[in-house]
């Protein structure tokens, strides 16, 4: 986790565990298996690497079926200033009122965890800011209730949480850029760009 992501490879840790990468300069996943669907998302902008998604903050996202699991990794590039809304979204599963369900999203700059403990959306909230309009490279990791978020190639975590109540339930309705679990708008204002999701808790 503790590498930034300067490379196209798609299994970037020689194995099999990259499961879905999404370039951005469209919402193809180079794996073959999960490619998004676009919605308002701009493409033709410059990224950290080629092109990015950039997203509007209002109506930007990208659905796509990339399986949930309980030891998941997600690495990206983002790029941003303070959002619109209190809670916007980098990527999250969607909710049924189900518990198992997640979203990483900036709040009030910082980076945090919103989830449902079975009873209850409660949000974990970092000190971690990165909303200074400068590229950020950005690893989340879950091995059941424990996440961990590594920022900037950095091998200690900047943000480790044990989620009270959290459990893993299965999905396959991941999104990048938007969640709505509590009924709030949460689309996110800013530049995503090289997706990578693997299936297993990343070390750092």
């Amino acid at each position: 986790s503790g590498a930034t992501c300067t490379t196209d490879t798609l299994q970037i840790l020689g194995d099999t565990s990259c499961i879905a990468y999404y370039k951005m300069s469209d919402a193809t996943d180079e794996s073959g298996n999960y490619d998004g669907t676009p919605t308002n998302v701009n493409f033709n902008v410059a990224g950290k690497f080629g092109n990015a998604g950039e997203f509007n903050g209002s109506s930007s996202k990208i659905t796509s079926l990339v399986p949930k699991s309980s030891d998941q990794s997600f690495s990206f590039w983002t790029n941003h200033g303070s959002q619109s809304n209190s809670a916007a979204t980098y990527f999250g599963y969607s909710n049924s009122g189900s518990n198992g369900f997640f979203a990483v999203q900036v709040s009030s700059g910082n980076i945090s965890i919103l989830y449902w403990n079975g009873s209850t959306y409660a949000r974990n909230t970092s000190t971690i800011n990165i909303a200074d309009n400068n590229w950020h490279h950005v690893v989340v990791t879950t091995s059941g209730n424990v996440f961990n978020i590594y920022i900037d190639g950095n091998t200690t975590p900047a943000y480790t949480t044990t989620l009270s109540g959290f459990t893993h339930a299965s999905r396959s309705d991941l999104q990048i850029s938007y969640e709505t679990p509590d009924g709030s708008s949460s689309y996110f204002n800013g530049k995503i760009d090289n997706v990578r999701i693997f299936n297993k808790a990343l070390s750092s």
